[in-house]
């Protein structure tokens, strides 16, 4: 799987991406996923090295968290926070909530960025301040979409964009801490303890 930054895709790497599927031995399917990410089925494992030299650390192995956006206001007109300038700053320190699940964010209450369902999810927000206006976040988790199970994300609080990074730790922490195999079991046995985290993010 092909995960691009941000979805963001690189055509010089597309296009040596279908030069080298041409040139295997064997048929390969590449398909444009919902995730803003490209499934490449078919790879033999002897060849997974030849995908990982074209595209690097984007080709995703399930050893680090997903990140999924939308445009946010650089580009939508009702995007009310740069949604793609927080995912960037979330993958810069990917590496230390390497623990955590997939994330999702929306510019706006819309859910494009599909934050409703995630089981971490964020959409933005203005907040008026003494000092001026300011982007906020609503924080939600425990959303899982599956054909065996759907449930929606539940509202935990409010967070300051400055602050989703630093909260995004200490979830990781407390997951890692709580010894539990997975984080919707964590969420579910620890609303008030996850609700203490995210006041401490208010401002």
């Amino acid at each position: 799987e092909y995960k691009p930054q941000g979805g963001n895709i690189d055509s010089a790497k597309i296009e040596l991406l279908v030069k080298l599927t041409d040139k295997l031995d064997y048929k390969t399917v590449i398909r444009v996923g919902m995730e803003q990410n490209i499934l490449i089925i078919g790879i033999k494992i002897e060849d997974i090295d030849k995908f990982k030299a074209i595209l690097g650390e984007e080709l995703y192995t399930n050893s680090v968290p997903r990140v999924v956006s939308c445009t946010g206001n650089r580009i939508c007109r009702i995007g009310i926070t740069d949604s793609r300038k927080l995912s960037e700053e979330i993958y810069k320190n990917i590496s230390e909530i390497s623990n955590l699940p997939d994330i999702n964010i929306s510019g706006c209450p819309s859910s494009c960025g599909k934050h409703h369902a995630a089981e971490i999810g964020f959409y933005g927000r203005k907040r008026r301040e003494e000092s001026g206006v300011i982007d906020v976040y609503r924080v939600f988790l425990g959303g899982n979409v599956h054909e065996s199970e759907i449930e929606m994300a539940k509202e935990y609080g409010e967070i300051t964009e400055y602050n989703v990074v630093p909260f995004l730790k200490e979830l990781s922490d407390s997951f890692k801490e709580s010894g539990k195999e997975k984080f919707k079991i964590f969420v579910k046995e620890n609303r008030e303890k996850i609700e203490e985290i995210v006041k401490r993010y208010y401002r």
